[in-house]
């Protein structure tokens, strides 16, 4: 059976990203479990699901586009640390 420093299970963006930061922390090997044929999980299936800072935005206009979308029930905070992560 083979070894593996790191295991993650799932192979959406957050699993690829876990998968990407272990690497990039030092981990010697990463072994991605997913049980689909291809990698993306639900993640792939999220047409205009995905937020993030793209290039030429700013932290701060994503905060304030997120919190009017999100309305009384969006956590500031939280949205603060995604945009900036």
């Amino acid at each position: 059976m083979a070894e593996a420093s790191v295991v993650v299970v799932g192979g959406g963006f957050a699993g690829l990203s876990a998968a990407i930061s272990a690497l990039e922390a030092g981990a010697s090997s990463v072994t991605l479990l997913e049980k689909e044929p291809k990698l993306g999980g639900n993640s792939a299936k999220a047409s205009f699901g995905i937020n993030a800072v793209g290039e030429g935005d700013t932290v701060d206009a994503f905060v304030e586009d997120a919190l009017a979308a999100g309305g009384p029930s969006a956590d500031s905070g939280l949205v603060r640390t995604l945009a900036r992560h």
